[in-house]
């Protein structure tokens, strides 16, 4: 039960970051919609890593390794933003999915690390450092 709120997150992210944001203009109309949506993103990546971690009985992740998860994940994300943008223009998909070039690449993979660090200090096996001490 413990991974099914970040992959519905992560639907949900998904869901409104393509779809309805395309429906409803958001990037056009919100300037800083894109990177609201990457940070959101890394942050479910981050989410998902500490999940799946808990879920097999591992350890707690390191930040290194969240952090390269995400970094994988929005650059696999931004080639198939890039990709699309090459082979999809004029066409619906391209309403919906398409990259903005070089320096939103690069902002969208900090964005992504943002939200990776977010969710690595938020994470909540963080507190059980303090168990015991309320003895």
């Amino acid at each position: 039960m413990k991974i099914v709120f970040p992959i519905l997150a992560g639907c949900i992210v998904l869901f409104v970051g393509i779809y309805v944001s395309g429906q409803m203009a958001f990037y056009e109309d919100f300037p800083y919609f894109d990177s609201v949506m990457h940070v959101l993103g890394g942050a479910v990546i981050g989410w998902l890593v500490f999940a799946h971690a808990s879920v097999k009985g591992r350890p707690t992740p390191s930040l290194g390794l969240v952090l390269l998860i995400a970094i994988v994940i929005g650059l696999l994300w931004e080639l198939a933003e890039y990709t699309s943008g090459l082979t999809m223009q004029g066409t619906v998909v391209y309403k919906y999915f398409h990259g903005g070039g070089r320096l939103d690449s690069l902002s969208d993979l900090a964005m992504a690390v943002l939200g990776a660090t977010i969710a690595f200090i938020l994470h909540p096996k963080k507190l059980d450092s303090f168990k015991g001490l309320d003895a």
